[in-house]
């Protein structure tokens, strides 16, 4: 990376770039000639510099910081998760009881229900019974009221055998 600004120069720090030493003890070239070049960096530059080196360090320790907060906000909310998937589950526990609850009660009045139509059914079918078997005594007296009114009537006519 070429510069022609050299407080530019001196500010700029790639992340690959890692010194073992300053780097202004080997200075680049950027004039044409040697008179107009200062080897030794001023005091501008190397405060300049040395506020580069803390601005990079303070921005290592916000990332540290940035990173051991997001550990510490998914920690809390793994814990908020953890505590309301307890929640959730106590409540479809007592959920379970009141179901199995009323599972039983429809049961039972599904029972008594079947009781009682049951029973309405026996009832109806007695009454039929009774019915029919009264509507057998009412048909066997009218045939036996017919039979004697058509004897009646024959024997008028004189037809009825045995008798003239």
């Amino acid at each position: 990376m070429a510069c022609t600004n050299f407080l530019k120069w001196w500010t700029t720090v790639e992340a690959k770039f890692k010194p073992k030493h300053e780097p202004y003890d080997e200075p680049r070239i950027f004039h044409d000639s040697f008179e107009t070049y200062d080897f030794e960096p001023s005091k501008d530059e190397r405060e300049a510099f040395r506020n580069h080196r803390f601005a990079q360090g303070r921005l290592r320790w916000i990332k540290k910081l940035m990173e051991k907060w997001k550990d510490q906000e998914a920690r809390e909310w793994n814990e908020r998760m953890q505590k309301r998937l307890a929640e959730i589950t106590a409540a479809v526990e007592r959920d379970k009881v009141l179901i199995s609850l009323e599972r039983a009660f429809e049961q039972r009045v599904k029972q008594i229900r079947d009781y009682y139509r049951c029973e309405h059914e026996k009832e109806a079918e007695a009454g039929d019974m009774r019915r029919r078997e009264e509507l057998a005594r009412i048909l066997k007296r009218i045939n036996q009221d017919t039979c004697r009114l058509e004897r009646e009537e024959l024997t008028c006519r004189g037809v009825v055998r045995g008798r003239r």
